[in-house]
């Protein structure tokens, strides 16, 4: 069985009470052994290292090009953290950057995917589209950002991080 195999079955008997521990925290980086007890496994990020923008460390336009042809043919994928102000570019989905900032103690609420098309002109160039947006027990019940004014600050945000 493959390390991330384990890693799901291990988690999938936890959740059912059929592991040690039932608290899938104590259960990360943790795999079944050959006799079905937990065992530490060393794990390696499959996702690659993200690109972080804050307003001490923007990107320019020219950088963030040089992002697209990377792992999709138009566009780069990032997620923003409006209460800190940061945004997380390049990984192959919105998850993994709304997972990195959830790990950092970001709050859910400020995290918005969004993706990036560099080549166009403004506004174009600016897509709100991501299933991390998918919330509806927040108010959100798209892919989109409903909120006229949530829209506005990301909008706001990504402008002042990305060098034109």
């Amino acid at each position: 069985m493959c390390a991330t195999t384990s890693i799901v079955y291990c988690l999938l008997r936890a959740s059912t009470g059929d592991a040690a521990s039932s608290s899938p925290s104590r259960l990360r980086g943790r795999s079944l052994g050959a006799a079905g007890t937990l065992c530490d496994i060393p794990l390696q990020s499959s996702v690659p290292s993200m690109r972080r923008v804050t307003a001490t460390e923007p990107i320019s336009i020219d950088d963030l090009r040089r992002l697209v042809p990377g792992r999709f043919r138009d566009f780069v994928k990032g997620v923003v953290d409006l209460r800190r102000g940061i945004l997380l570019l390049d990984a192959d989905m919105h998850a993994d950057q709304e997972a990195a900032f959830l790990a950092e103690g970001s709050d859910q609420r400020d995290l918005w995917g969004i993706n990036l098309y560099p080549q166009l002109d403004v506004p174009d160039w600016l897509e709100f589209d991501s299933m991390i947006n998918l919330r509806p027990s927040f108010g959100n019940r798209s892919r989109g950002i409903d909120d006229e004014a949530t829209r506005g600050a990301v909008a706001a945000l990504v402008d002042s991080l990305v060098r034109r």
